[in-house]
């Protein structure tokens, strides 16, 4: 059948969005910016045609099969959107090759951009990045394998948190896996990135549990002893009993169900993907995700930071100047 697109002049045969574009949406009007170029479009194409189309502008589809996928939109409005972003030099053509090399990930950069326009340029960003995953275990194995296929540039794997870099060329983000949590390694793993100024996300498993967070940007948001110390605070005597009776009734970690640390490792994936696309906020920021999928049951918390935090705190960062700031030693005479 002739769907009336064969023929379009003037434009490539597999119409992709340029990969160096970012998009904003405000007002009616949708900004595009890459390199040189700023084209602000508007109107009712604008409006109810570019948001199913440019997510579907990879490089892999012809203008049929385009057609085929928005029926809705009449083949001269399409054409004729097309040619407008070619007119804007927006468009380029596949190179050989790419449409084989990129088609597994091509579910991610059409979910990558309906958070913001040209998903190809969070992908890019993602292509880019390298992450340090600290761990071992289902969690570990499983996050690692899905940050490969989100096609995450470098992912360096190490067991101990003495696997953070603090020379040379830092990792962009820092994951802690672990599939039973000990509290020196999420304290030393803190600590160094804190100190080198790298954000870092725990995802760990729990008896009955899988918690992912908080997602840790040094100066910013809460770091894992703001967490620590918080839990401790709201902590009482009966709390603790109780918690040594569910513990002592537990079954050991080890029984964990698989697809508990398949959640985990999903969850902590998504996020990673997130901050490093820069595509949306995640969840996880100054907050943590406790997952319990036995229960079918998800809860987000909010986690303050802590004003005299020994890690993050301001003393870290300017010198103590009040005299309840002093140390002992210190204010000695």
């Amino acid at each position: 059948m002739d769907t009336g697109v064969e023929a379009a002049d003037g434009l490539p045969a597999r119409p992709r969005l340029r990969g160096d574009l970012q998009g904003s949406r405000t007002d009616g009007t949708l900004l595009l910016r890459g390199g040189a170029t700023a084209v602000a479009l508007q109107g009712r194409t604008v409006e109810e045609l570019l948001p199913d189309l440019l997510p579907k502008l990879d490089g892999r589809r012809t203008l049929p099969e385009l057609q085929a996928e928005l029926p809705h939109v009449a083949p001269d409005v399409l054409v004729g959107a097309l040619q407008v972003l070619a007119a804007h030099q927006l468009l380029d053509e596949e190179r050989d090759g790419d449409a084989a090399a990129e088609d597994g990930l091509a579910p991610q950069r059409r979910y990558l951009a309906s958070l913001e326009p040209g998903g190809a340029i969070a992908q890019d960003r993602l292509s880019g990045a390298t992450v340090a995953l600290i761990g071992r275990g289902m969690v570990a194995d499983a996050l690692g394998a899905a940050l490969t296929l989100a096609g995450v540039g470098a992912v360096s794997r190490g067991e101990a948190p003495d696997g953070v870099p603090l020379d040379g060329t830092p990792p962009d983000l820092v994951v802690l896996a672990s599939d039973v949590p000990d509290a020196s390694t999420l304290d030393r793993v803190n600590r160094a990135c804190v100190t080198r100024g790298l954000r870092w996300l725990p995802a760990t498993l729990g008896p009955d549990h899988g918690t992912v967070g908080p997602f840790v940007v040094p100066r910013v948001t809460a770091c894992h002893e703001c967490f620590r110390l918080r839990l401790a605070a709201n902590a009482s005597l009966l709390d603790d009993a109780h918690g040594e009776y569910v513990a002592s009734n537990r079954r050991p970690l080890a029984s964990a169900p698989v697809h508990l640390a398949l959640t985990v490792a999903a969850v902590a994936a998504g996020e990673v993907v997130l901050a490093l696309t820069r595509a949306a906020r995640p969840r996880t920021f100054g907050a943590f995700l406790s997952l319990r999928p036995l229960v079918a049951g998800t809860a987000l918390h909010e986690v303050l930071r802590l004003p005299r935090c020994s890690v993050c705190g301001p003393q870290r960062y300017r010198p103590q100047t009040k005299i309840w700031d002093l140390t002992a030693d210190e204010a000695r005479p």
